[in-house]
């Protein structure tokens, strides 16, 4: 537990500073407490999670697909480590879906695709109505099957990942820190439904929400704003 705690704080320690000596540091104690937490273990559920969160920061900054693969691995093991009605199954849900869904991007493979609309779905479930992550997992779950669509053509997933994202960014204030998020998967769907005979000007009106939402991350409104160009 010690080790783990202080593999914690290298992580913490790493956000702050970027340093990529930090991270291998972190990633050998997470290795040495793996080795003394074997299968059956209380705890191997939340080292093997910590250790994924660790490679996909490093995945984030080196884009090396073993940290990927490793990391789906570990996200895999940990969910089988916790069933239906553990308390950290939907953030294990919710994380193995994003890994999967880092997969498909890199590979086009549609079974990744496939596997993490089948998570995100999951996680859905566990977050009923004004749940904290039900904006969140609308969008993901919106996102994946909008991703499908573009390779099936089904009307059934371009349609629900419209009502998905209109019931996402209806849970959104302005002031919601996820208001551009919920802004863009919006936005984006609509601008795949476009023959289904949505209002053109409306990805414009949603766009210009999620530019406004002072209290979202930079990042979700520059997103925003580069969507808008392209439209």
């Amino acid at each position: 537990i010690l080790l783990n705690n202080f593999a914690n704080g290298l992580a913490k320690q790493y956000d702050l500073s970027g340093s990529l000596r930090v991270l291998e540091e972190m990633f050998w104690i997470y290795r040495e407490c793996l080795g003394l937490c074997p299968p059956g273990h209380p705890i191997r559920d939340g080292l093997l999670s910590n250790f994924a969160n660790g490679l996909s920061k490093q995945y984030g900054r080196l884009g090396s697909s073993s940290d990927l693969e490793e990391m789906t691995r570990m996200l895999k093991e940990s969910l089988e480590l916790r069933p239906h009605g553990h308390p950290f199954r939907m953030s294990s849900l919710n994380n193995l879906g994003n890994s999967l869904s880092r997969q498909y991007a890199r590979s086009g493979s549609l079974g990744d695709l496939e596997g993490a609309i089948d998570k995100y779905r999951e996680t859905l479930e566990l977050c009923p109505l004004l749940h904290p992550h039900r904006v969140g997992s609308l969008n993901n779950l919106s996102e994946a099957l909008g991703k499908r669509y573009d390779h099936s053509g089904s009307q059934d997933d371009i349609k629900k990942s419209v009502r998905l994202a209109r019931e996402s960014m209806g849970l959104c204030h302005p002031d919601h820190p996820d208001h551009a998020w919920a802004s863009l998967v919006l936005a984006r769907s609509i601008r795949r439904s476009m023959a289904l005979q949505i209002r053109p000007g409306e990805i414009f009106q949603v766009l210009k929400g999620g530019l406004m939402a002072r209290m979202s991350p930079l990042e979700r409104r520059l997103g925003c704003g580069l969507l808008w160009i392209e439209v």
